[in-house]
């Protein structure tokens, strides 16, 4: 009898000692699955962290959130004070917007009946093509005290597609101040744009190369669209396509 005793005894001992231990592996399996949890929420909310808004929108920013923007420009890598330029419609017509870590929706910068578009950074601060004094030109805006612009173009034709080299000293644009479409380049010298192609078809769509030494163009000069290479010092300007397509 007193055996028996025993016996039911130690089963029990032992019956509670396997239920704790199912408790302690279930307490275990919770807490790891919540662990588990939290580290999934966590990584599917941070890509979208960076956009919540930390500071008030301006005032010469607020609106709906709603806008076309173009021309999208990164510039971690420039000397400008701040990661992003792009063009917008939000106000009715073509505006350049920048945005830096703490503005939410970004500022206007141009902020002109006319348009502001195609913004690039240029030496110490960027190029944008604005319609504000009549025609398409080129100005040249700076980030001191306060925002400066210059017509670096100043004619009564149409400037476009420009085009900066990877040090932002140089700058390539298409214009029709000769008649027909030109690439040409710009100089801060005193002196006017310089032509570079000079050639009664068009040449248009101008990219530098990343040494700045060469440019590739797009011309109808051989009776079809090809591209073109040719050195920015001069030279024979290379068919580098030559398709009839």
């Amino acid at each position: 009898m007193k055996t028996d005793e025993i016996n039911h005894k130690d089963k029990n001992e032992n019956g509670q000692m396997e239920f704790s231990y199912l408790m302690n592996r279930f307490d275990s399996i919770i807490c790891i699955s919540i662990i588990l949890s939290l580290l999934i929420f966590i990584s599917a909310c941070a890509p979208f962290s960076r956009f919540r808004d930390r500071t008030p929108i301006p005032e010469d920013s607020e609106n709906n959130g709603r806008s076309i923007m173009k021309n999208i420009v990164p510039g971690p890598s420039t000397p400008l004070p701040f990661p992003i330029a792009f063009t917008t419609e939000r106000d009715g017509n073509k505006e350049i917007y920048i945005k830096t870590t703490e503005e939410h929706h970004g500022i206007n910068i141009t902020n002109n009946d006319e348009s502001d578009y195609g913004f690039k950074p240029f030496r110490d601060g960027g190029v944008f093509i604005s319609q504000r004094e009549g025609d398409h030109d080129i100005f040249y805006i700076t980030f001191d005290d306060e925002l400066k612009y210059e017509n670096l173009t100043g004619s009564h034709a149409t400037e476009k597609q420009m085009a900066v080299s990877q040090d932002y000293q140089q700058l390539l644009f298409t214009s029709n101040r000769e008649g027909d479409d030109e690439i040409f380049l710009y100089s801060r010298d005193g002196f006017p744009p310089r032509n570079l192609t000079r050639n009664e078809a068009s040449d248009a769509f101008p990219h530098l190369t990343p040494d700045g030494k060469n440019f590739l163009f797009e011309s109808n000069r051989h009776g079809d669209w090809d591209i073109f290479l040719r050195p920015i010092d001069g030279g024979i300007a290379e068919n580098i396509t030559d398709n009839p397509a």
